[in-house]
C-alpha cells in the first residue's frame, strides 16, 4: 500500500513554512512523500487513541493542469 518515515506536517517545508503554505501547522497530522518513477504520492496519517486514520494522494509527474489523480483512505482499529 505505502511505506515511509513519518514527519510532522509542521516540519515539512513544502507543506508548512514555505511559499505557498498551509495556514496552520496541523499539529497531530503526519506525512511522508514517495516518488516511484513518474508517480508522486503523499501519505497523511493521524492517531486517535489506539486508532490510525490515513489518506493518500498520488499523481503523475510532471504535473499538468486538469490532470486526474488517485487517492485512498482508511481507518485502522485495534481488536
Amino acid at each position: 500500500m505505502a511505506h515511509g518515515t513519518l514527519a510532522a506536517v509542521a516540519d515539512t517545508p513544502y507543506l508548512y513554512g514555505g511559499s505557498p503554505s498551509l495556514a496552520n501547522p496541523c499539529y497531530g497530522l503526519f506525512t511522508f512523500p514517495t516518488t516511484d518513477g513518474a508517480v508522486t504520492q503523499d501519505m497523511f496519517v493521524s492517531f486517535l487513541g489506539q486508532t490510525v486514520m490515513f489518506s493518500s494522494f498520488s499523481a503523475q509527474l510532471p504535473s499538468v493542469a486538469d490532470e486526474t489523480y488517485s487517492y485512498f483512505y482508511g481507518i485502522g482499529l485495534t481488536q
